[in-house]
């Protein structure tokens, strides 16, 4: 899972690439490892129980070999139309409204992200407090602080200024991962020694792998980060290489968190494995690692969902206005008088003014949405990888791909139609699937 959108990266990617010498293949693939590691690792051991553990795993591996070949679709689809953000490609290949399709489920994804991160940040709090306390706390307390604290935090106008907290993030994140794996593998070696049996669902789960498929798309889901990494590479030509090595480890994480926590606790399982974990010292050294993790990973990801709302709504506006003082100088030849300046200065403040109500409706209806959803994560995890991020990762790139590339070849240069069949196939596989998960994650 991804936890940031490509337009908060686009300014700094367009003014540092001139004065760097690029990333090294190893820190792209670190960079690209972090970018998939987040809440999505931690929820795949309920999904397991849900999708069968044989087929949660067949189907992490297809997941993973499904996305490495979408997210090579968009990166040749990048380099080829020369653009700088996924919205771009979409606007050179299919006009303004396909940006916009690809807008509205980059905005999706983000809020539900983001709202993922207020229930996380929320119950791992409260877990913490029952462990050490016996007292539980309602879950709305945590909740207010956190819109507090990221109403604050959404004043921050810079990427750079939020890069020491990501880091701290990604550093707590990764730690917390490798003692969940550790926790798990030993309560796992403990129950096999005393001969229990969680009750484990073996092969299939024919009532709710919807939910399963929904929550492996939303571990998968990376496009944001993609093209602002490749951007920064010093080598763009071992990208592929690279995100396949990237794809490569990520299912073999996934699928050792989810085989090791769901044979650990069986049909027990919680949403959060986290909270399946006996009371403890160690215990809460995790859940603190992965909270404050999260707790500083939610201002990054709201500062992209606020990036890409404030680019669309605003900017057009603030071109449209330099544009009209433009002509004005040109017309008078003469400096604007202390009146212009005046009604100028007025607009901006409106600017700011409207900039800041947007944040603050941002940072409510994310903590909102997560109040209204925190006793039903698994159903928020799965619907917003059904209905967003499946269309955004497998539908959208073929889609592409299959306007600018396998078509015209046919055409202009009697290419075999092998591949317009392929992106077909997988566009009409990504059609059903995002309906009819949906539709089964909402009912379930």
């Amino acid at each position: 899972m991804s936890t940031n959108s490509e337009k908060g990266f686009k300014n700094l990617n367009n003014n540092d690439t001139k004065q760097r010498t690029g990333t090294s293949n190893w820190k792209t693939y670190f960079l690209l490892l972090k970018s998939f590691v987040g809440t999505g690792s931690l929820l795949l051991p309920s999904a397991f129980h849900k999708g069968g553990l044989v087929f949660s795993v067949i189907l992490i591996v297809i997941f993973g070999l499904y996305s490495y070949w979408c997210y090579f679709i968009i990166i040749k689809l990048k380099t080829k139309v020369k653009a700088n953000t996924f919205q771009e490609i979409g606007n050179n290949i299919l006009g303004r409204w396909m940006s916009y399709v690809i807008l509205g489920s980059l905005v999706l994804t983000q809020i539900g992200f983001s709202s993922a991160y207020i229930i996380f940040v929320g119950e791992n709090f409260n877990q913490v407090v029952y462990n050490m306390t016996n007292y539980e706390c309602n879950i709305i307390y945590p909740i207010l602080f956190q819109l507090g604290f990221n109403f604050a935090m959404s004043f921050i106008s810079r990427m750079e200024v939020l890069t020491i907290p990501a880091v701290i993030a990604n550093v707590l994140i990764i730690c917390g991962i490798i003692l969940v794996i550790s926790y798990s593998l030993h309560h796992l070696i403990l129950i096999s020694d005393k001969k229990s049996d969680p009750g484990v669902m073996l092969f299939f789960n024919s009532n709710e792998w919807t939910l399963f498929i929904g929550t492996a798309i939303y571990a998968f889901e990376g496009v944001g980060l993609l093209i602002p990494i490749h951007n920064n590479m010093s080598s763009p030509k071992d990208f592929p290489k690279i995100l396949l090595l990237v794809m490569l480890t990520m299912s073999i994480i996934f699928i050792l968190i989810g085989t090791c926590g769901y044979l650990s606790y069986g049909e027990k399982i919680k949403v959060i494995i986290l909270q399946s974990f006996a009371p403890g010292i160690f215990v809460n050294i995790i859940i603190v690692c992965f909270t404050i993790g999260i707790l500083l990973s939610t201002p990054l990801q709201l500062f992209s969902l606020t990036s890409l709302l404030e680019d669309f709504l605003f900017t057009k506006k603030k071109i449209a206005v330099a544009d009209e003082d433009l002509k004005v100088l040109e017309e008078s030849d003469i400096l604007c008088s202390e009146s212009d300046t005046e009604a100028q200065g007025t607009k901006h403040i409106n600017l700011r003014v409207y900039k800041i109500i947007l944040r603050f409706l941002i940072v409510t209806t994310v903590c909102l949405i997560g109040y209204i959803t925190s006793d039903k994560l698994n159903k928020l995890v799965a619907i917003v990888g059904s209905l967003a991020c499946i269309p955004l990762v497998y539908i959208y790139p073929p889609l592409l791909n299959l306007y600018e590339c396998s078509l015209p070849g046919i055409i202009k240069n009697n290419w075999s139609i092998l591949p317009f069949v392929f992106d077909l196939f997988l566009i009409i596989s990504g059609l059903c699937g995002m309906m009819y998960t949906s539709y089964r994650s909402v009912i379930l």
